[in-house]
């Protein structure tokens, strides 16, 4: 039975490393569909927005509208920004730029981080019957931003494991070894 294993593995040596390598590509594949499922989550809530948008330009009230950003839209826990059907940003949450800020170099960076969005999610569009009023770009939140970092810190973990176990897996047997020379 242990020469089948060693000519199937090699040795225990490469069925850890195996083994350790299918944990780290299963929990690498595991974050990334958690990520894919709050990436998702967090585009339905901006096609709300968007659509809830358009359904107060019906009503032409402005309560209305303050009523979705105070309350709803301030709430979020991910970047958005708003802008006008020239892309230019007219309102903006979540990012390093405070809301209020107009200044030259806040909108700089505000159009900085609509082209940065632009290319990573593809921007909802707030449209009024066939006409559009502007665009919705989100990006991810912190939670997503953490767990895209999370296999990387547990492959390093593992691969810290696995090296230590080494060192001691060697160092058990020199020592072994040493016994044997002074024994004889």
């Amino acid at each position: 039975m242990k020469t089948l294993f060693i000519r199937l593995f090699g040795s225990y040596k490469s069925l850890v490393f195996l083994l350790a390598l299918g944990l780290m590509l299963s929990l690498h594949l595991y974050t990334q569909n958690i990520i894919n499922q709050l990436r998702e989550e967090a585009r339905s809530l901006v096609l709300f927005y968007a659509q809830m948008y358009a359904r107060i330009a019906e009503t032409e009230s402005t309560s209305d509208i303050s009523f979705i950003f105070e309350q709803i839209i301030r709430r979020t826990n991910f970047p958005l920004i708003q802008t006008d059907p020239g892309k230019t940003p007219v309102g903006w949450k979540g990012i390093s730029v405070e809301p209020g800020d107009r200044s030259d170099e806040a909108m700089k960076t505000v159009k900085e981080m609509v082209i940065r969005m632009d290319r990573e999610i593809d921007p909802v569009p707030i449209k009024y019957r066939n006409l559009t009023l502007g665009y919705l770009y989100y990006g991810d939140s912190k939670l997503i931003q953490q767990l895209q970092w999370l296999p990387y810190i547990e492959i390093g973990i593992i691969g810290l494991f696995i090296l230590l176990g080494s060192f001691g897996y060697a160092n058990i047997k020199r020592s072994e070894q040493r016994h044997i020379w002074v024994g004889m």
